[in-house]
């Protein structure tokens, strides 16, 4: 996940959203990439858990 997380930086993507099988959801933004963001910068009220 996180060469996939690489890639769509490289691309451009501003933010990155990963689902766990469990669906807990973790959001990554370009200025910090290595730490998931407590919520999406674009979409704050999507829930954490889907």
């Amino acid at each position: 996940m996180d060469a996939k997380k690489k890639l769509y930086f490289d691309a451009g993507a501003e933010e990155v959203w990963f689902c766990d099988q469990e669906g807990s959801i973790a959001f990554y933004t370009k200025d910090i990439p290595d730490e998931a963001a407590v919520s999406s910068c674009y979409c704050p009220d999507f829930p954490q858990r889907i």
